[in-house]
């Protein structure tokens, strides 16, 4: 949770980008959802020790 909570404004300026990419005005909440999804996706996954921080 602290991970969504500090990368929220990143999340953010995401979703605003795929919005006016895609002029999908009113689907907010769902484009930033699907980034948590695909995070939690990956991170399920994700090896530290072979590929280093995530976050990097």
């Amino acid at each position: 949770m602290w991970f969504l909570h500090y990368y929220e404004p990143v999340l953010n300026d995401t979703a605003i980008e795929a919005i006016e990419r895609y002029s999908m005005k009113g689907h907010f909440a769902d484009i930033k959802q699907a980034c948590v999804t695909g995070i939690f996706k990956v991170l399920q996954g994700y090896d530290k020790d072979a590929h280093g921080s995530f976050i990097t």
